[in-house]
């Protein structure tokens, strides 16, 4: 897990009017919050897009690729 996701985790969950986010062990005190935790690590472990092979892969080709699951990107 990195801490890119923990923090854009958090930044939405402060947003919950129950949210308490002390943290316990890998998680959190609040039971709400640390399944909400859960289910964000999941999804994000779900997300897995299998892009072109061969030796010259084109961003157009990974775009589409990203596209096509689904997946915004910047």
């Amino acid at each position: 897990m990195s801490d890119k996701m923990r923090s854009e985790f958090e930044a939405w969950a402060k947003s919950l009017p129950f949210a308490n986010m002390e943290r316990h062990l890998d998680g959190y005190l609040n039971q709400s919050i640390n399944s909400f935790w859960s289910v964000w690590q999941a999804s994000r472990a779900a997300l897995v897009v299998e892009l072109p092979s061969g030796q010259a892969l084109l961003l157009s080709d990974v775009c589409e690729s990203l596209d096509s699951a689904g997946v915004k990107y910047k």
